[in-house]
This record gives C-alpha cells, sequence and structure tokens, in this order.
C-alpha cells in the first residue's frame, strides 16, 4: 500500500507466500468500507481466495475460497502434483466489487486444475533468466472439466451468502449497481444479470463473443448506461472473438 500523495511504501501483505503453483494476484483489489465502518483492500487471486485485508493493520482478516480448493499444501514432486485451482485457475485479471447496498462482495472465478512436475535437470545461474517449464505452465486437466463461479460474500464476516455456477471459466470483470442488479458475461458470449442479494439469474443476454474484458456504468443525459467489452480471443482458453465494445441501457 502507497501514500497517494507520494507514493512512498506504507504497509504490504504477501497473499500467497511461498508461491509453488503460479498464484500471482493479477487483479486490481476493491478499496472499500464495509457497513460496520472497516475499511479494506478485498483482493482476489489465482490462489482461488478472497482475501480481505485491514488497511489500516496491514494484516488479512479472513479468506473465502471461491473456487474449488485441492492440495493447496501438497509440495510438487517429480512425479507430479496434481493442484486446485490450476495455473490459469482462480481469479485472473478483473478484482471483486461491492455492493453497499447488500454488504457483498462479488468474485468471478475459474475452475481448472493443473499438475506440475518438479525437474532435477533444472539449475538456477545468478543473472540469467529462467521459466520454469516448458509451456510455462505444466499440465492443464482436460477442457470439459473447467467451469466457473461468481460468489457472493459478506464483506464484514467473509461468509458467501450465494454462488452461482457457470459452464465456462468466468473472466470478465463483474460489476454491482444502484439498482440491485450484479452484472458480469461469460466465455459463451452472454451477458448475465443477477439480482445482486439473492444471486437469482434475471437476465441472460446473448453477445456471441466471449467475454474476458471490462464492464462499466456511467450516465448520459440522465440515463443508465452499461458498456461491456468482449470479443476475447485466447489460446489459453480456447476461444476466438471479435474485438467489441457493446453499451446497453438499462
Amino acid at each position: 500500500m502507497l501514500d497517494a500523495k507520494t507514493g512512498a511504501l506504507r504497509t504490504w501483505v504477501q497473499l500467497a507466500p511461498h508461491d509453488i503453483h503460479d498464484w500471482d494476484v493479477a487483479a486490481t483489489p476493491a478499496l472499500i468500507t464495509t457497513r460496520q465502518g472497516s475499511r479494506r483492500a478485498m483482493a482476489a487471486g489465482k490462489d482461488g481466495n478472497l482475501d480481505a485485508v485491514d488497511v489500516t493493520a496491514g494484516k488479512i482478516l479472513w479468506k473465502t475460497p471461491v473456487s474449488k480448493m485441492e492440495n493447496v499444501d501438497a509440495p510438487l514432486t517429480a512425479e507430479g502434483t496434481h493442484f486446485c485451482p490450476g495455473t490459469r485457475g482462480g481469479t485472473l485479471w478483473n478484482g471483486p466489487a461491492y455492493s453497499p447496498l447488500e454488504n457483498l462482495v462479488y468474485v468471478n472465478s475459474v475452475d481448472w486444475c493443473a499438475t506440475v512436475k518438479l525437474d532435477p535437470r533444472v539449475r538456477f545461474e545468478a543473472g540469467k533468466s529462467f521459466v520454469g517449464s516448458a509451456n510455462g505452465y505444466g499440465e492443464m486437466d482436460p477442457l470439459e472439466t473447467r467451469n466457473g463461479w461468481v460468489t457472493a460474500i459478506d464483506a464484514d464476516s467473509g461468509v458467501v451468502r450465494w454462488r452461482y455456477r457457470t459452464t465456462t471459466p468466468m473472466l470478465a470483470a463483474i460489476l454491482a449497481t444502484a439498482s440491485g442488479l450484479v452484472l458480469t458475461a461469460d466465455l459463451n458470449g452472454d451477458l448475465l444479470a443477477f439480482e445482486a442479494g439473492t444471486g437469482k439469474l434475471v437476465h441472460r443476454m446473448p453477445t456471441h463473443q466471449p467475454a474476458g474484458g471490462g464492464i462499466i456504468t456511467y450516465k448520459n443525459r440522465g440515463q443508465e448506461r452499461i458498456a461491456m467489452a468482449a470479443g476475447f480471443s485466447s489460446g489459453i482458453y480456447k476461444t476466438t472473438g471479435q474485438p467489441v465494445v457493446f453499451v446497453l441501457g438499462l
């Protein structure tokens, strides 16, 4: 955490200590004030957890899993260690959203496990670059085994209030609106709208473009608008799309 005026480092928190799984944090945390008045940074990473960080004390208050957890503490071996979330699982590029109305934090995640093997032939040399494996990720489970989750978590307690299972990994941004909706999109090309408090899916709109980008809301001449980036193309996730921005009215 940095001082906004000077850029000086105030404190830091390591979310995935001794990371041997490629569980980096690739998404921006959400800085919130909860219903009970606590100032927290809500951070979700590839380790499959949502972490509530006390920004004053600089410590993790609780961790809540948002994807499958398996063999998270098992050591890597030459024979191979299977663990979940895998190196392409958990929460990736788009971070959590918060609804002050519901006091809930919403997180998208990917359920996709992997097997990583130690290679005794690897030798580290100071000053030289190193790539950990032939493809950089280890071996992922078959495509047909993967899926995703939308999870709503109480911002004060860390208790899961609702979950929605999707048939594809959830990579797109997630957005909570003042009108009581949670909006996100999937790799099937569907824009999804949920009731923020209950998780009931109230609308599904096909865009015919896989979504892995941002979703925002704004007002234009008194009318609420939703803008969504789609057309996500990825060799890793096996999607092909035409980059496009959709603008919708509520």
